[in-house]
This record gives structure tokens, sequence and C-alpha cells, in this order.
């Protein structure tokens, strides 16, 4: 029973006067004479932000940051600075997420509590949440049974909190606010109880509701009472909230309190029982939950010290006599690379020159194999006829083919160019002229320059590879004349061989930096695509370059000349 309290409201004449509710709270802990005593606040629904949220499964010293962490990305409103606590809902273990009851509260209603228990001289102990000590007071007091589904209500003229229980543990919290008419309170009571009921399912997995309570003033409870039964299917039992009141407050006129604060005289009936609580079933926002803090082990800490600075003692003397080992094994090493210098300066001599006889190897084609290429592929001589071919390399081993032809049709230029293209050949054709008058069989003249890149002879490759022998060559191809035979596979090498395969497989790494690497692909072409010594009327472009678009070939009927650029499409 709550003992002898004035109640006083703040009314638009208080307001006028200036006089606050901080103060209309002092002036009745003055009355009673209970400054400096410890108080219990209750955070009506009002003043809070509450939704369940379901996290995952972990150690419950986590859960304060994830679950802080998940109320500021789901609630709509709280930032930082608000205060957040939860209660877990039962455990459900075919589950893979936990649900957990989050409250948050604004950070400037905790600023206006604190500032009113400051001038009321008592001193703030707990901030509990109003509907959660609503559901304590039905469980302290016997009137939820501890197993099974149970539905407590506690209505006042606007104001409805509903409470679902499953063995003794709370599941659910709803609020609503009501309608002043009476037809349409019960309407929206029956709506409401009907909507926790839905939203419960899950939870309750099909088990009916064994037991009701319904908290109201006795006008309020007669057509409540039939609502909840309807719903659920089983009468509630009914407390009148005066009941909860001492004989000299009732004796005041608790009537009009109880209609219209009847759900606040009830918390408050519960909070009673706050203080022996056990913490995982109560939301305080004066100490929300937190991570626990470490735990300091100082014999621990004291006997991993000691075992870090013997290792450290250790490791110094270890590291001494490494170092000193070390030391001595780098003077012996630098005294082995200075006597063998000389012999490193020779092989890197021969290894270089090797290099430039393979350079100018690989950008050194025979002549006579490309010819012999060309002419096993161009069309037959009744319609192609070659005549003052040219032949050179460039300095850096581009290969160049320049010719005049003469061709039956223009048909037959296009036929000729893409019959030598081939990832070694650039064909680039230029000054198409169709004659005025034909000569024999032809009727057009044009200039070609064929670009061959990779068609030389490999030699380190064949040198340094394992078992090396000559690629098998392409028609016509064939090692540059003089050039010397390629080493055998056998293992009866000659030691002049040998000693020239060691010195290129020793020198490879050291050289990498000092030997420049030839890019048959891309060298001997200027920044415009030229060769860099061939002189001539058109451009070779590298390999690795894509042709332009040809130019359309002048109709065989229309008697005059015209110049185009590259090649002609295929």
């Amino acid at each position: 029973m709550l003992g002898p309290v004035r109640y006083e409201a703040v009314s638009a004449d208080d307001d006028a006067a200036g006089k606050s509710s901080a103060e209309a709270l002092r002036e009745a802990i003055s009355a009673l004479g209970l400054e400096k005593s410890e108080a219990v606040v209750l955070a009506s629904r009002e003043m809070l932000e509450l939704r369940t949220i379901q996290v995952p499964r972990m150690e419950a010293e986590e859960l304060p940051d994830i679950i802080r962490y998940q109320a500021q990305r789901q609630f709509a409103q709280i930032n930082e600075n608000w205060v957040v606590d939860f209660v877990m809902l039962p455990d459900r273990p075919a589950d893979e997420m936990q649900t957990a009851l989050v409250a948050a509260l604004n950070p400037v209603h905790m600023s206006a509590i604190e500032t009113a228990c400051r001038a009321a001289q008592v001193e703030l102990q707990h901030v509990a949440m109003e509907p959660l000590e609503i559901a304590r007071f039905g469980v302290e007091t016997g009137q939820i049974p501890r197993q099974g589904v149970a539905l407590a209500a506690c209505l006042s003229e606007t104001q409805a909190e509903i409470v679902l229980y499953r063995d003794g543990r709370v599941i659910l919290v709803r609020g609503t606010r009501l309608p002043h008419d009476t037809d349409q309170r019960d309407k929206a009571l029956r709506s409401e109880i009907t909507r926790t009921m839905v939203a419960a399912g899950p939870l309750l997995d099909g088990a009916p509701v064994a037991g009701a309570l319904l908290m109201a003033h006795p006008l309020l409870a007669e057509n409540a009472q039939s609502a909840i039964a309807e719903v659920v299917g089983i009468t509630p039992q009914v407390i009148d909230p005066s009941s909860l009141l001492s004989a000299e407050v009732a004796g005041i006129s608790p009537d009009a309190l109880i209609r219209t604060a009847g759900h606040r005289v009830v918390a408050l009936a519960g909070a009673g029982a706050f203080m022996a609580a056990s913490p995982d079933t109560k939301i305080d926002f004066k100490h929300p939950k937190r991570r626990p803090p470490k735990r300091q082990n100082r014999t621990r800490i004291a006997l991993a010290a000691t075992a870090a600075l013997l290792l450290v003692i250790a490791g110094g003397s270890w590291w001494y006599s490494e170092n000193s080992r070390l030391n001595e094994e780098l003077a012996d090493l630098e005294a082995q690379i200075e006597s063998k210098q000389g012999l490193l300066e020779t092989a890197q001599k021969r290894v270089a020159e090797l290099r430039e006889i393979d350079k100018f190897l690989q950008g050194s084609p025979n002549f006579l194999a490309e010819l012999a290429y060309v002419a096993e592929r161009i069309p037959p001589a009744d319609k192609v006829l070659i005549s003052a071919p040219r032949m050179n390399t460039t300095s850096d081993g581009i290969g160049i083919m320049a010719m005049n032809i003469a061709a039956d049709s223009a048909a037959t230029i296009s036929q000729f160019e893409e019959s030598l293209r081939d990832e070694h050949h650039i064909v680039k054709g230029s000054n198409y002229e169709q004659l005025d008058e034909p000569d024999g069989l032809y009727k057009w003249i044009a200039n070609e320059r064929v670009a061959i890149h990779d068609r030389g002879w490999k030699l380190v490759q064949q040198l340094t590879g394992p078992g090396a022998a000559p690629p098998a060559g392409k028609a016509g191809q064939s090692p540059p004349p003089g050039a010397p035979e390629p080493a055998p596979s056998s293992a009866a090498s000659s030691p002049a061989e040998e000693q020239t395969r060691s010195a290129v497989n020793d020198a490879d790494t050291s050289q990498a930096s000092q030997q420049p690497t030839t890019d048959d692909t891309s060298a001997g072409s200027s920044a415009d695509g030229s060769p860099a010594t061939e002189q001539s009327d058109t451009d070779v472009p590298p390999a690795n370059e894509t042709q332009p678009p040809a130019a359309p070939i002048p109709d065989e009927n229309k008697r005059a000349s015209s110049e185009t650029e590259s090649g002609s499409a295929a």
C-alpha cells in the first residue's frame, strides 16, 4: 500500500503565476518531510522511444554496445546523447537471433528529472520505465501466473498500457492513447489488444492465453472486461487502483486521480519492488547497462612483466652473440666477393657481348626467306606484278620490304595485302592509282611496304634453354646465312658452350638493371610510327599499333587517281 501522498498538478493558473512542476514537487516533498531521501522516478511512455530489436547471439558483456549501435540505426530520432537501456526477452533456442526490449530517454527529459530532484533536495537513485513497472506489479502480486501465457491491461480515461507475459516474463509491451468517448474507447481497446496478440504470434507458438488481469477504475473496467474477454477468450480479473492507496489518501477523493492517472498509480506500486528486482528484469536510465570494465589481475600482470623482462634479457644476449657471429660471416663473405670481383667483371663483359650479338640476330630477318614467303602467298602473276623490291633493316631490328605492284583490279590489291598479313608482317599500302591506259592485264598500281617483326634468330634463347634447339620456323624461315649451328640438346656440350651458358645464367640477375631489353614489336619507330632509318614516301606502323581503317579505293570505271591512307579492310 502507498503511504499518504499529496498529489499536486500544475494548472493554467499555476503556470500564469510562474509555478512549475519542479516547484510543485519540491513543495510536496517538503510537506512530507522527505528531504535528503532517495528517489526512484518513473519515466512515462510519452518521454520514451520503445522498440524490440533482434541481435545475433553473443557474449552477455558485448550486448550493451551492440544494442546501442542497433538502436541508433533503427530508432527514428535518437543520437549518441540519448540514454539507452534494455531487457532481454525470453530466449527461444530454436531462433538464430535473440530479442531485446530497448528503451531510449531523451537527454532533455533526463536533465529535467535531475534538476527537479536537486530542487526538491532528494537524491536521484533510479529512473525506471513506467510500462515495465506496471508489468512488474502483476508478477510481484501473484496476479499473473508463472506458467503459460498471460495478458495484463492498465487503463485510464486516455491511456492504455498492455503487457503480454510468458512463464512470468514480459515478452511484449504496448501502449496507446484512448478517445474520451466511451464507445470509441472500448472499440480502440479491442483493436489494440487484437494487434498485440497478432504481433506476439511468433513468440507464443500457438499457446492460448491462460490468465488475464485488468487494472482500471470500476467505471472503465465494466466495458473493458468484456472487450478483453472477447479477444483473448478468458475473463480478466479486475483490480481497482484506488485499492492500492492508503485510507488517508483514499479519503481525499481518489476517483478523479484513478480515472486520469490510474496507470501511474499501478506503476508506482510496481516500482516498490524495483530495488530488489534482478538487473536482468529492469530498465534503469540512471544506471543503464554497459560493457563491464576489464578486470585487472595484479598477480598476473606482475608475472607477465617479469616474464617480459626475462625475455628481453635473453633476447638481448642472443642478439649480441648472433650479431657477432653474423659480423664475422659478413667480413668473410666480403673478402670472398673482393677476390672474385675480377671473375664477375669478365662474366659480365661476355654476357654483354652475347646480348649484343643476340640483339643483332633477332633484328636481322632472312630476306630470301621473306621473298619466298611473299611469293607463296600473293595472287597469281596474271593478277598482280611486283617490281623494284627494296629491302632494309632499321637500327632497332625491324625488317622493311618496299615494292611497287601492278594489279588487274582494286580487289586484287586488297587480296595481295591481306595474304601477307600475320602476327609478324604488317602491310601498308599507299598511292593507289587506276591507270588511264591499262598496261596489258594490269589496270591499277600501288606502293606496298611490309614491316617484319620477330623473324630473326634467337641465339640466347637457344643457348640458355634446357635442351635448347632452334624453334620450328614458319614456311621459308631459317637462321641467317653464316649463323652458328644451335647448341645440341645432348649432354655432350663443348667446354666453351658450357662456360658461356653458365656465365649467362649467373649474371642474369646482376645485369638486369644494366642491360637494356629490346622490344622487337615497338623498336625502330618514331613518334609518328615511321621507321627509324628507312627512307620512303610511306610509313610502316609498329607491330603493336592498330592500323587505321582503309580509305575507299576509287571505282574502276572512274578514270582518276586517288591516294589513300593505310591498307584495305578485310
